[in-house]
């Protein structure tokens, strides 16, 4: 049976949630401006503090994640991006460095599949159109590659020049 009082622990405990999940987002807020001006130390430091008070903020674990890639780290990279992604499986930024991640592992089978969910989202991104064009020239498509390279060319991406010329000389 219910008493008086417990809808007023249930409040509380809901408040309590909501305070810890808004204080993760500032982390995640930090960790990002510490993480643009590469910051890495304070950028993890920020993303697993957020982690720590609401696993379940998925930008938290892209975050933490996208630095431990830039780190060179990238098993610990590839844990937190499948986190990221098993949480919101549409994060655009957790999708790309996945890619990237794998291409980095010789997953390139992987990589390919997370630049094409990537692309179906957001189809006019120049880095995830280079990057899947590299991975389909490692799978022998130059053909792919090639499409891919001027998609990336005409929006104008740099460094997809250069990736197309060598390519169409392959």
């Amino acid at each position: 049976a219910l008493k008086a009082g417990d809808n007023h622990a249930d409040e509380g405990a809901k408040h309590g949630t909501e305070a810890m999940e808004r204080h993760a987002e500032e982390c995640v807020k930090l960790g990002n401006e510490a993480f643009s001006h590469n910051n890495f130390a304070h950028a993890i430091e920020k993303y697993s503090e957020a982690i720590g008070l609401f696993p379940g903020l998925p930008a938290a674990w892209c975050g933490r994640g996208g630095v431990l890639l830039r780190q060179g780290k990238l098993q610990e990279a590839l844990k937190d991006l499948d986190e990221a992604l098993r949480l919101d499986p549409g994060l655009l930024y957790a999708l790309r460095d996945r890619a990237e991640a794998r291409m980095k592992t010789n997953d390139i089978d992987g990589a390919i599949e997370d630049f094409n969910a990537k692309l179906s989202l957001a189809p006019a991104d120049g880095r995830a159109l280079s990057g899947r064009g590299q991975a389909r020239m490692l799978k022998g498509d130059r053909s792919g590659a090639l499409t891919d390279f001027n998609f990336a060319v005409r929006l104008g991406y740099p460094g997809a020049e250069e990736l197309r010329k060598k390519a169409q000389h392959t």
